[in-house]
Formats: structure tokens, sequence, C-alpha cells
């Protein structure tokens, strides 16, 4: 076969553009960073304690299912059962009061917009946001599952609750003496959006800046962390069409790239690649792996020949097994460095299938013709990784499959990808390969 390198992408029929229709709440396996893995690890800089079934570092406390969180926190009753109280009577404020005053474990209350939420190993965040400003409030899952898990996002809500401080900064933590119906109350239908992508202040930044950013925060001791509501411009190369489109990885001209997270929905089509947009979201960390949380994003227009050329001139080039020095089950933890994560790569290798696996194809990379992909008998990880949208395929999907050409050929390939997930079922690396990039076959 005759093959031959090719950048230039194929104009999509499709208009560009992003899906922002409000959404309710996303099951508890489609929201942060979608790594499967739970583990007992540090991930990354330590924060002061943590208690089971708690928040890490929180000055204020949280009140749960399993005691409290923090340093100086109340009492934790189970929010299940606990008995509500009227709430206490507090001056309505803005975000941006909340954070300068630092009340840290008196009661605050404000009317803001859900943008959306996070779920973390025994609690969920959900991310609110005003004129002034963003916060979080932090829920044990005992609490927050039920009523509060079926908030709708993009409306607008009157939240009271407890204001904690953590390593990266103010935040509002669950207090079981009032019931989830008490802390987030709906405000009357027609009640405008506090938040504004127009008017509400947002830092813009690159995905450098991003980098920078994510580099700073804190992890718990699960690995994860969130940190600012940013804007910022960038081409979508790639969507995670496997998993419905929810989930698009964006470049920039510097090899630097990131995988922004759809709120339960694609924000962008397959076909989009290529194109532009000004994505809103809000920087996330989930065992090691930094995101963005996507709230929103605009299409913006640029000429023909950008949207038509993605530019990988400024990869990494590695081989397949470089990854398998970096692991993230629980016995051997070691992941890769904030910054590994937002490196475009470049590895030529060979694909294969998984052939552990017997009713299903799951393909991915290999250093030499003839490797293999099994863990059979090991928790180490292994010397090749997952290609992202081609793992789980039946006879048909596989026979659509871009790489399925290759497998089990004593024919090279050379594939531009990011580090998207790593599976602790099989103990090796998922990558997000941009298939607009791959040699045509003729």
């Amino acid at each position: 076969m005759k093959k031959s390198l090719l950048i230039l992408l194929i104009p999509s029929l499709l208009i560009a553009g992003c899906n922002t229709t409000p959404s309710k709440k996303r099951s508890k396996s489609s929201s942060g960073n979608e790594s499967s893995l739970t583990t007992s690890k540090e991930g990354g800089s330590t924060t002061s304690v943590t208690t089971s079934g708690g928040s890490s570092g929180t000055t204020g406390g949280t009140s749960g299912t399993s005691g409290t969180s923090g340093t100086s926190g109340s009492s934790g009753t189970s929010g299940t059962s606990g008995t509500s109280i009227t709430p206490p009577p507090v001056t309505e404020q803005t975000i941006s009061q909340i954070k300068a005053e630092k009340k840290i474990g008196e009661f605050v209350s404000f009317k803001a917009t859900l943008l959306r939420d996070a779920a973390w190993t025994n609690e969920d965040l959900m991310f609110f946001a005003d004129g002034s400003d963003m916060i979080r409030l932090r829920v044990p899952y005992a609490n927050y599952t039920g009523y509060l898990a079926d908030r709708y996002h993009m409306s607008e809500y009157t939240v009271t609750a407890k204001v904690a401080e953590t390593e990266d900064g103010i935040e509002l933590v669950y207090d079981s003496v009032l019931t989830p119906q008490q802390t987030v109350v709906n405000c009357a239908e027609g009640t405008p959006l506090s938040y504004n992508a127009e008017t509400t202040p947002i830092p813009v930044a690159g995905i450098a800046e991003i980098k920078a950013k994510s580099r700073q925060l804190h992890l718990n001791n699960k690995g994860h962390a969130s940190g600012d509501l940013v804007k910022f411009t960038s081409q979508a190369v790639q969507n995670e069409y496997k998993d419905a489109n929810k989930k698009t990885m964006v470049l920039d001209p510097d090899g630097n790239t990131i995988t922004i997270i759809g709120d339960g929905k694609k924000m962008i089509n397959k076909e989009d690649a290529g194109k532009y947009y000004t994505w809103i979201g809000i920087i996330s960390v989930k065992t090691s792996i930094p995101a963005i949380l996507g709230v929103e994003c605009k299409y913006v227009s640029r000429t023909s020949e950008e949207e038509s050329t993605i530019d990988v001139s400024n990869a990494t080039e590695v081989s397949p097994s470089y990854f398998a020095k970096w692991n993230l089950t629980s016995s051997k933890y070691n992941p890769a460095t904030n910054d590994d994560y937002y490196k475009l790569y470049k590895a030529t290798g060979y694909v294969t299938d998984n052939t552990d696996i017997t009713d299903s194809y799951n393909l991915g990379m290999v250093d030499k013709y003839g490797d293999s992909l099994s863990d059979a008998g090991s928790t180490s990880t292994v010397k090749g990784f997952y290609l992202v949208n081609c793992t789980g395929l039946d006879e048909t999907s596989f026979n659509n499959c871009p790489f399925a050409t290759y497998v089990n050929e004593n024919t090279p390939l050379t594939v531009y990808f990011s580090m998207r997930a790593y599976s602790n079922e099989n103990h090796l690396w998922q990558m997000m390969a941009i298939e607009a990039v791959l040699p045509m076959v003729y």
C-alpha cells in the first residue's frame, strides 16, 4: 500500500458550533476527568488534613456522613438522617464579597448560576458563578445524591453554606444542619442568570497559562484538585467520539494540549476538528490528570487554510513504551508530572489488538512488530498504549476504525496524540490520537 503523511483536513460540511443547551445533572460515571482509578496514594503537593469521607485541607469543615473534614470543622452528622433547622439569617452577598471577607466557619447566602459539577472520591463539587466570580460548593456524596444531583446546570439558585479555606483559596462546604433543599434553593422560573459569559470577569489564558495554573494547585490524597474558571481560544483537533463526542482535545501552536470535558454532552461535532473555539471552563485535576471542565464555547472564524491545517511540528517524539514508567494503580502509584500531561506526543510503532480480551477489539501501539499489549500476571504498566477511540469495538466498529488497516501488519505507523487516561484494569495508558493527520491509505 502506498502511504503519505497528510496534515490537511477535509472541510466539514456541518455548521460549526457548540452545544450550550442547559443540561440536567450527569450520572456519576460521566463527570470529572473520567479516570477510573481510585487510589489512596498522594498525587501531588500535600494538603493539610484529610479524614474519612471528607474533603482535603479545609478549615471550617464539611459536615458529612463519616465525620469532620478539616482542622477545625463541625462534627459530622449524617445528611440523610440529620434533623434540619431553619436556615440561619444571613445577608445575601456576592461571591467576590464572600471570598474577600473570609468568614471561615460561618454561613453565607448568595444567588448564583450553577455552571456544572464534578465527581470526586466520596464527594461532589458544585460550581456556582455570579456577576463577580465563581466558587465551588463541596458536598459529601451521601448528601449530594438525589435532590442536589438533580439540579439543572445553567439555572439560578439561592445557595446557603459554610465558608471554608483551602490551600487553593476560599470554598463553601455543605453542612448537614441544613437539608439539601435548604442548601440549594430553586429560584422562581424566569429569574435571570447571575452569570454571563460577556460580563462575569473570567481570566483570559492560553493553554500554557492553564498549565502553569494547574501546576500550582494542591492535590488531595486522591490526586484531585480544581482551580479557576478560565477563557481561552484554541484549535479543536480530535473528539473522543467513542464516548458520544463528550471530550475534545485542543492544541496550540507550541504543542501544548489539553482535553475539554463536556457537561454530560458533546460540545462540538466530530467533524469540527480543525476549527477554532473560545472555550470557557474550569481547570480540573483528577487522579493527577489535568483537564478543563467545559462550561460553554463559541466558534471563532478563521481562514479555510488555518482550519484545514493542524500544526504538529512541536510534538515531543517518544516510543510507545515510553509511558510504562508511569503507573496510576494504588500499589505502584507513580504519576507523570503536570507538564507531561500537556504535551503533544509523536510515536512510531505498530498497531496491535489486545488478545487477552476475546469479546471485543482493543487496539493500541507497541514498539516492535509482534509485541503485546497483555498485562497477564503483572501490575506494571504495559510497554505500549491504548488508542482511546479504538477500545471495546465490535466487528462493525472495528471495520470502521481508521487504525484497523494497520492491525498486525508489519508496517510502522506514526501517530500524534495526548495522554488521556489510565486503565487500571489493563495497566496501560490511553491516548487520544489525532486521526486527521494519519497517513492516507490508497
